[in-house]
């Protein structure tokens, strides 16, 4: 399989002292922040490890997360669109999207976009975390969202997720940034990180505590950490820039990856961007539209 062979280790890594990074779904929540944020700190020894409250199902909530940044930081120098859900039940975010299509997907285009002044005073990463579920030519509706009948689990994470939607943004802004002469300055890229032992099984097994669970994750062939080594290799490596790697999709560990046709389609990722927008347009007070 493609983890067995690592083209980036955590040795790799360089010096980031004085780096500025956001990381989405660092946590299952805001009662596990503190312990998270502590450990980082007890691990590495740098103090400068804080948590502000977002909730991906709020787009109210993603403005409010970055306002709250841009109102202590006049730097982001790598942003990692991480967190995610999988084959949840049909449900509604609270702006009325479907929430693997609101927090896998919209939820990361609005705050990428309320953050970008800060990441193209440059230099700077931006990690779209994708699936390998992306591989696969899903229905590309994007009319239908919405429409509980036409749902299914295991394809609205693999569309949103892709999840397809992460890697046609990945392309379409990478785009728009070599369009403003801005892509020495951004680097935008997408991951799948691995088949990984985590809680985003929670909807499909009855408990995390269950023997579903502990079967599932027996099996699973990569640790947490394993499982981070491509989304920090896209957000520190200093090949990203060295190779001007950009707008591309890669799989563990920093090997390019496959594309289903969906994914690499121009027309989709226009589609998808002007689709958003309309969105946030429509639910975001204020949204005036993308400042690229």
């Amino acid at each position: 399989m493609f983890w067995n062979n690592k083209h980036f280790e955590l040795k790799d890594i360089p010096d980031l002292t004085g780096k500025m990074a956001i990381v989405t779904g660092a946590n299952a929540g805001a009662i596990k922040a503190r312990p998270v944020v502590d450990e980082i700190i007890h691990t590495t020894g740098n103090n400068n490890v804080s948590f502000l409250p977002l909730d991906l199902l709020s787009l109210a909530s993603v403005k409010a997360f970055a306002d709250a940044y841009k109102a202590k930081h006049s730097e982001l120098h790598v942003l990692m669109n991480n967190a995610g859900i999988m084959a949840a039940p049909f449900g509604l975010s609270n702006d009325g999207i479907e929430q693997h299509f609101a927090v896998n997907h919209v939820a990361h285009f609005y705050l990428t976009m309320k953050l970008l002044p800060l990441l193209t005073t440059g230099p700077s990463r931006i990690v779209n975390v994708s699936a390998a579920a992306s591989l696969v030519n899903w229905s590309w509706r994007l009319d239908r969202i919405n429409d509980p009948s036409y749902y299914n689990r295991v394809g609205r994470y693999a569309l949103s997720k892709v999840r397809t939607a992460n890697i046609l943004f990945t392309r379409e802004l990478a785009k728009r940034l070599e369009q403003k002469g801005l892509d020495h300055v951004v680097h935008v890229n997408s991951c799948h990180p691995g088949i990984i032992r985590t809680n985003l099984i929670r909807h499909i097994v009855p408990s995390l505590d269950s023997m579903q669970a502990s079967v599932i994750h027996a099996v699973l062939p990569m640790s947490e950490n394993e499982g981070a080594l491509t989304q920090l290799y896209l957000a520190t490596a200093s090949e990203i820039v060295d190779k001007h790697i950009q707008g591309q999709y890669v799989v563990p560990f920093g090997k390019p990856g496959c594309l289903s046709h969906i994914a690499k389609s121009d027309k989709c990722a226009d589609e998808l961007w002007n689709h958003t927008e309309a969105l946030l347009i429509q639910k975001a007070p204020g949204y005036a539209g993308a400042p690229i």
